[in-house]
C-alpha cells in the first residue's frame, strides 16, 4: 500500500478539540486532529461548513497560521494537507505539536 495515497495515517496524529478558523470564513471549525502532514477540521452544523476548493489558510492560533490544501472531504468538514509551510511555520507547527504530546489537556475545549 502506497502511503503517499493514505498520507493522513502516515504521520502520527494528535487528537484534540479546539477551534480554529479557516481563511476568512466567519464560523470556526473544530480542530479534530493533527499531525505534522495536516489537520482534521469539522464544523458541527453542516451550514456553517464552508465550501474550499484548493488552497486555504488554517488560523491555529494567533501566531500559527499555516498554508493547506483540501486533501479529501467529510459530512462535516475537511481533511487538510500543509502545502509548502516556510521555515517559520514549520517550526511553529513542531512548537505545537510539542506542546499537544506534552499535555494535551490545556488545548481541549
Amino acid at each position: 500500500l502506497n502511503p503517499r495515497i493514505r498520507w493522513w495515517e502516515t504521520q502520527r496524529r494528535y487528537r484534540v478539540e479546539i477551534p480554529v478558523k479557516v481563511q476568512d470564513w466567519p464560523h470556526q471549525g473544530l480542530l479534530q486532529d493533527i499531525s505534522k502532514s495536516g489537520a482534521l477540521i469539522e464544523w458541527k452544523n453542516v451550514s456553517e461548513t464552508p465550501q474550499i476548493e484548493g488552497s486555504t489558510l488554517l488560523n491555529i492560533r494567533e501566531n500559527l497560521s499555516l498554508p493547506a490544501f483540501v486533501a479529501r472531504r467529510t459530512n462535516q468538514g475537511y481533511g487538510l494537507r500543509f502545502d509548502k509551510l516556510d521555515g517559520d511555520e514549520k517550526q511553529g507547527l513542531k512548537r505545537f505539536l510539542e506542546q499537544l504530546k506534552a499535555d494535551p489537556s490545556k488545548f481541549k475545549r
